[in-house]
């Protein structure tokens, strides 16, 4: 085996492989020490990145932290570029998880808090990561994490496929969107990377690159697992502000309850955390809990409360601790009298149910404790006299009667004992009042006495002074007459008797009541002429109600004249008399005619019942409501289907329609779970033109029920038709109608084919995946120009809705989407109001399926998509901000496409944009990756002397006090060092033209970068400090010597230049230091 060498390094395994090269252990041969050597392959990278990178490494070989990967410089070969990196032996957290599962929160925290200590470093030294995921945190032997590839990525990255490179999972909305990577883009990533130690995955890691990158920025915030505690949940969400500007700094990060927490942890007990061999074996621990929960689920046992004084009620017998509700008038057929009668008591009796319960002695223990807690009494009142309440029997508060004024009816057929041992309350049980109905299964008072009171009674006589469980207070000696003649009755008896009157409401007069006036002597003809009319109407009712009958009980005559006769006279009746339908309701006719339907075989028959109920369902709902109570809607549903004849399944289908019309609940979700939805999308097929009347008949029903308002969610029944396939069906309806010229209401019905489309559009993700099949869209693609513009508009907005879902877009653009689109855009170019109209849903629709997917955008291009976002670029109009950010990705979408950006000039557009602030960074984004691709013709554009101008004022532009357009100066600064980095004749015409321009540009664009030397930001500092070096670079002797000059006499740069020596960042200091040099010969 062939050993390689490269100087002084001997090259190992190889320990990982990327898209630009792989990593290999190696041994320094002059000192032993083990080092990292990174190969990128010089033919993947062009000269200007390679120059970038280099440059780069030469700086960040100064970065010193406990928690970087060190880089100790580079040595560049014939095929390879070499970058010698520290070595950490334990390789990555990804491979970690990989290997052991995943690690569990605390150690989580362990790991973040010493990624973020890098990272702030990294940050204080003018540094972005850009890059922070689980493969490129390295561990070692001490259990310490260390950030690694961050600079040098990033230069390598920034001629690639701008919509994967940079670990689509972890990439913040702002870089997917091209406004610029900053420090808080690092954070987003943290974020990111935490979940991804937690579950093992990133968020979306379940969707593709290009479906994850949508989600990221159309989401508020990426999910977030279950089972993490609070202060975790609260990172996250820090870590994922949406707005950059407003995100979390690493610094501040580091103090955060959840940081906070576990460094204490860590501080006070750094055996058990703090080695690599130990937090690996916590993870073991971790997953093996995992497990564990798996096959063992937790049991919750809820806690027994104790209340053993407190029976409980049985659950069974609620309906018989209810007292009966008896909303007869009981003094109208009863006078006042004594209830001292023996056939009174002699007539009660228990019932077998309540003597068997307490004779029961198979009963648990805990319920005959219960019981015997328990009394049970009678408290009769001592005297009853006229208006005062009957007396009561208590068992436990329970009245075993309450009848009035003792007065008693044969309830015999009232009250059913059949089921009351399943019904019976124990003594515990809420109060129950045994009403007349009860009295037939009563035994008799000795019973009572004996079977009921019995076990109770020592308890009664222990609880004090308590009424005698005994009836016979209430029973006359026997040997008394009852001809009640030792009653005396006097006069103030006359007048007591009197008052009680009164206050029934009624006053009666002594006098003689013929000597009165007749109060209702005056209504009584009228009375009668109303009496009168009622009884004729009634007696016309009963006739109606009769024939009715008669015709009813016909149906079922074998007879088939017979039946005819029947059907014809009960519907010639129901259609004149709308109001006769409610006999059938009253009168239970429905069930006859139900099982009529049921039991019909011949076609005449079935027809003329369907006709009936057609007839009947059009005059009355409360019939309608019925029928589909009592069973008949299955059997209708059922005359729906194709094997029955047209003018059966036609009536059925009307029949359907009217419950469709129909705006209660109940009825529709009846439909509904009888399989209404799936008839409702058969009747949609069969041949089209013998089948008319049926077809537009269910587009009726089913667009009705869309409209209905009512409790069931719309998505149920939305999830339902979609399984019937009701969009393909309705999609090669709606083809018929459009090619179908004999139809008087042919756009009516287009116009609910596309509404219900359109509703269907607006359901949730599953719904939309479901409905944006390839066939579906290519269908909808094929008809869109042949409809009327209104509804043409209306398929636009449904396949807008659509494309808002990620998941739809591949079926959208397979379907051939977007060169359709763009050809009936163009069709009404010259029409402004419609053209306006129509762009707003194109545009939309564009926007969501070429953002972030360069084959996409070369296909739009292609089409012939570039002239239209381009008009809209470069004119203010709303619909900017959809062809904007498109036409700025699609430079990074490959050379064809390029191409035809620049037959249109769109270079041209890219410099314009220069002068909006807020689209500056997308401009300028797009031409340094332009320049990168395609040097020579960029560079002659942007050498001319007005675009010049515009790129200096656009410094000018973006540097504001504003917080927010502070952040965007710090993009472009950094995008523009980088330009003037690749590009020399680029730089050094900028430096010429401020140098000749000084009193006006010069001074202005001079005065922000040397004033931007003190910013807080070591990023703007390093930024400027690059840029000043590119300029002198530039420059031949002399004009460097000018240059120089200008601005020491001016800004006093050599002063400010050794202020910054005492930065504490590096890099600063470094790149003072090389400037410095250049300018030693003109100090």
């Amino acid at each position: 085996m062939e050993i390689k060498s490269i100087n002084q390094f001997q090259l190992g395994d190889c320990i990982g492989k990327g898209a630009f090269g792989s990593v290999y252990r190696a041994l320094n041969l002059e000192n032993g020490e083990v080092v990292a050597i990174k190969q990128l392959k010089l033919n993947k990278i062009s000269k200007s990145e390679l120059d970038v990178i280099m440059t780069e490494i030469d700086l960040l070989k100064k970065l010193k932290h406990p928690n970087i990967v060190k880089y100790y410089g580079f040595i560049k070969t014939k095929d390879f570029l070499n970058i010698i990196l520290e070595y950490c032996e334990n390789g990555s957290l990804q491979t970690i998880y990989k290997r052991f599962g995943q690690f569990p929160e605390n150690l989580v925290a362990v790991y973040i808090s010493q990624v973020l200590d890098g990272l702030l470093y990294l940050h204080e030294q003018g540094v972005i990561h850009r890059d922070i995921k689980g493969p490129n945190i390295l561990t070692t032997k001490d259990g310490s994490a260390k950030l690694a590839d961050f600079g040098v990525a990033t230069c390598m990255g920034e001629n690639a496929d701008k919509s994967v490179v940079g670990s689509p999972y972890w990439m913040a909305p702002e870089v997917i969107e091209l406004n610029g990577a900053t420090t808080a883009s690092d954070i987003w990533s943290v974020g990111c990377t935490t979940i991804e130690l937690l579950s093992g995955e990133p968020p979306y890691y379940n969707l593709s690159p290009m479906s994850a990158l949508f989600r990221i920025v159309e989401d508020e915030h990426p999910p977030i697992m279950e089972g993490i505690s609070s202060a975790l949940k609260d990172f996250l969400l820090q870590c994922f502000q949406k707005d950059y500007n407003l995100r979390i700094s690493a610094k501040k990060l580091l103090k955060h309850p959840w940081i906070q927490n576990a460094r204490k942890k860590l501080n006070s007990d750094v055996e058990n955390i703090g080695g690599w061999d130990e937090q690996i074996k916590s993870v073991k621990k971790w997953n093996e809990a995992l497990t564990d929960i798996d096959k063992n689920p937790v049991v919750l046992e809820l806690p027994q409360q104790n209340n053993s004084d407190r029976p409980v009620p049985d659950p069974k017998i609620n309906n018989l601790l209810e007292p009966e509700k008896d909303d007869e008038n009981w003094d109208e057929d009863f006078q006042y009298e004594s209830i001292g009668n023996t056939e009174f008591i002699n007539k009660l009796q228990i019932p077998q149910i309540l003597n068997q319960k307490i004779n029961n002695n198979d009963t648990n223990s805990k319920m005959d404790k219960d019981n015997n807690n328990k009394e049970i009494t009678i408290r009769p009142k001592s005297k009853l006299s006229i208006g005062e309440t009957e007396p009561t029997l208590k068992a436990s508060s329970i009245s075993l009667y309450s009848c009035k004024e003792g007065v008693l009816e044969n309830w015999e057929d009232d009250f059913d004992m059949e089921d009351e041992e399943s019904k019976l309350c124990d003594s515990s049980a809420a109060s129950f009042t045994i009403t007349p109905g009860n009295y037939k299964n009563l035994k008799k008072s000795d019973d009572i006495k004996k079977q009921l009171f019995e076990k109770k009674k020592n308890e009664s006589d222990n609880k004090g002074n308590k009424c005698k469980l005994s009836f016979n207070m209430y029973v006359e000696d026997e040997s008394d007459d009852n001809d009640f003649e030792d009653i005396s009755w006097t006069e103030q008896d006359d007048l007591n008797l009197q008052k009680i009157k009164t206050t029934k409401g009624f006053v009666f007069s002594t006098a003689d009541d013929e000597d009165e006036d007749d109060p209702f002597s005056d209504i009584c003809e009228e009375f009668n002429e109303i009496e009168l009319e009622k009884n004729i109407q009634k007696e016309k009712i009963a006739k109606l109600t009769a024939e009715i009958k008669q015709h009813i009980v016909s149906l079922s005559s074998t007879n088939l004249d017979v039946f005819t006769n029947s059907t014809q006279k009960l519907k010639l009746l129901f259609t004149e008399q709308p109001d006769l339908t409610n006999v059938l309701i009253t009168n239970h006719f429905i069930l006859p005619i139900i099982d009529v339907l049921e039991k019909s075989k011949s076609s005449n028959t079935i027809t003329e019942i369907l006709e009936l109920v057609k007839i009947i369902s059009l005059k009355n709902n409360e019939f309608q409501e019925h029928f589909i109570l009592l069973g008949g809607l299955p059997l209708i549903i059922s005359y729906a289907e194709m094997q029955y004849e047209h003018n059966i399944r036609y009536l059925a289908s009307f029949i359907i329609q009217t419950i469709c019309k129909n705006t209660k609940s109940v009825t529709f979700q009846t439909f509904i779970s009888c399989r209404g939805l799936p008839a409702l999308v058969e009747l949609l097929g069969g041949d089209y033109l013998e089948n008319k009347d049926l077809i537009f008949m269910t587009i009726d029903s089913i667009y009705d029920i869309f409209e209905l308002q009512n409790s069931t969610p719309k998505s149920d029944y939305l999830q339902l038709f979609i399984k019937c396939d009701l969009i393909p069906s309705l999609l090669r309806v709606l083809n018929h109608i459009i090619l179908d010229k004999d139809i008087f209401d042919a756009e009516e019905y287009e116009n609910k084919i596309v509404n219900i489309f359109l509703k269907f559009s607006r359901g949730d993700a599953a719904i939309k995946e479901a409905v944006a099949t390839k066939e579906a869209i290519r269908c909808l693609l094929k008809e869109i120009d042949k409809l009327c513009l209104r509804q043409s508009i209306n398929i636009l907005k449904g396949l807008k809705n659509l494309s808002s879902d990620s998941s739809t877009l591949d079926n959208l653009f397979n379907a051939g989407i977007i060169p359709k689109l763009i050809k009936f855009i163009n069709t009404y170019k010259d029409d402004e109001k419609q053209y306006q109209e129509i762009s707003n849903q194109v545009l939309n629709i564009i926007y969501n399926l070429c953002r972030i997917n360069k084959n996409r955008q070369e296909s739009a291009a292609k089409a012939g998509v570039v002239p239209i976002l381009q008009e809209y670029v470069n004119n203010p109009s709303p619909l900017k901000e959809f062809a904007l950010p498109v036409l700025c990705e699609m430079v990074h979408a490959g050379k064809a496409t390029r191409t035809i950006l620049w037959e249109n000039d769109v270079l041209s557009s890219y410099i314009l944009l220069m002068k909006d602030t807020f689209w500056q960074i997308n401009a300028i984004d797009a031409i340094f990756a332009w320049l990168l691709e395609d040097p020579c013709p960029i560079e002659s554009v942007l050498e001319k002397e007005e675009n010049i101008e515009i790129i200096i004022n656009a410094i000018n532009l973006c540097c504001s006090t504003n917080s927010k357009f502070d952040t965007k100066f710090v993009n472009f600064l950094e995008i523009l060092q980088k330009l003037m980095f690749i590009s020399k004749p680029i730089t050094e015409r900028i430096t010429i033209f401020t140098l000749d321009q000084f009193d006006t540009l010069g001074v202005q664009f001079f005065g922000i970068l040397i004033g931007k030397l003190l910013h807080p930001n070591a990023l703007v500092k390093v930024n400027i400090l690059k840029i000043f070096t590119s300029m002198f670079e530039s420059l031949e002797h002399e004009k460097r010597k000018e240059l120089y000059v200008k601005l020491n006499n001016n800004y006093d740069i050599l002063l400010k230049l050794d202020s910054l020596m005492n930065d504490s960042a590096i890099l600063v200091k470094d790149l003072v230091t090389s400037l410095k040099k250049n300018l030693d010969e003109y100090i």
